[in-house]
């Protein structure tokens, strides 16, 4: 099985992918590739258009392909798509933090935790800096890799950001951490233990893995702050949280306004920032009393992520 490791917009090893694909393309085999229990929108990746370019120079039949993915709503007109649903990042969080029991005390108003930066990611981390906020962004100015991937470019070019002191200063700051066994990259047995921290905020801001075209591919960046009962602002996909709620989770627009929900990427992200500004506007109380009403939706929340099963995942595309 050939493997294609994927982040939003980007195949990492593409040129190990175009080798192997010559390849098995050459001697007319059939081509399985796994995206490795990741979910993109493929169609902003490179894949299809090497696939389309080999298949023509190969003269090779695009219907002997498959890819495995966990985006359920990936399509191709020739390709065999097979949906794997992503319960494995919903398996690993229950069994890290089903019976973890907090002390919230609420002194930071947001919380976010970011691995590798990006765009959006860049720009609603440095917002929030200006904020009470926890905070972790493991960009380091002294790796290579991470300025390589910083995405102040992209900031740029794509998302119409002309206030280049706010993320200078902020990246100034970084690579900021928590104060807990954290590396990066982040593994996997990582992801979830710095689960305590989630005592000291109200609201996560989570930006999820993929967030580019149509996908839906939740990760433990969604879970920890469901199964550990707090609210959360998700930059993602546009319709992630319709998504979620088709999954039968609640969400928070008697509190603020999701409208960002129906927003791409490069839009969504300044409803957000308008979301922390008018929370960042309230008094204590105010969002003590707004924690307090919201029991019932953070309870709903855990038992229903308890309760998940593939079939959930699979009835989204019906």
């Amino acid at each position: 099985m050939l493997e294609a490791i994927t982040s939003d917009s980007k195949i990492w090893n593409e040129d190990e992918v175009i080798s192997q694909l010559s390849y098995e393309m050459s001697h007319n085999n059939d081509i399985d590739i796994s995206l490795v229990q990741e979910g993109p929108d493929l169609s902003f990746t490179n894949l299809y258009n090497i696939l389309d370019k080999l298949s023509q120079m190969y003269s090779y039949d695009l219907t002997k392909v498959t890819i495995r993915t966990c985006n359920v709503f990936e399509k191709h007109s020739l390709i065999n798509i097979i949906y794997i649903p992503p319960t494995h990042f919903v398996k690993s969080t229950i069994e890290t933090l089903k019976d973890i029991t907090l002390n919230k005390n609420n002194s930071k108003l947001f919380g976010i935790f970011i691995g590798r930066s990006n765009a959006p990611r860049l720009i609603l981390s440095a917002e929030l800096n200006k904020y009470n906020t926890l905070q972790s962004y493991h960009y380091d100015v002294n790796n290579d890799f991470h300025r390589n991937n910083l995405g102040l470019e992209d900031a740029f070019s794509n998302y119409q950001i002309d206030d280049i002191n706010t993320l200078s200063n902020f990246i100034k700051k970084c690579p900021l951490k928590l104060e807990h066994n954290v590396t990066y990259p982040i593994l996997m047995d990582q992801h979830n233990n710095f689960y305590d921290s989630y005592n000291n905020f109200f609201v996560e801001v989570v930006c999820e893995t993929f967030f580019s075209g149509e996908t839906f591919f939740p990760t433990e960046k969604t879970w920890r702050p469901i199964i550990l009962k707090t609210p959360f602002i998700v930059q993602g996909p546009t319709g992630y949280l319709k998504n979620l709620r088709k999954l039968g989770f609640k969400t928070f627009s008697e509190f603020w306004d999701e409208g960002y929900d129906e927003d791409p990427p490069n839009w969504s992200y300044k409803e957000i920032i308008k979301v922390i500004e008018d929370l960042s506007s309230k008094s204590n109380d105010e969002i003590q009393r707004m924690y307090i009403a919201m029991q019932d939706i953070l309870e709903h929340n855990y038992n229903t992520l308890l309760n998940l099963t593939r079939e959930d995942f699979e009835k989204l595309n019906e």
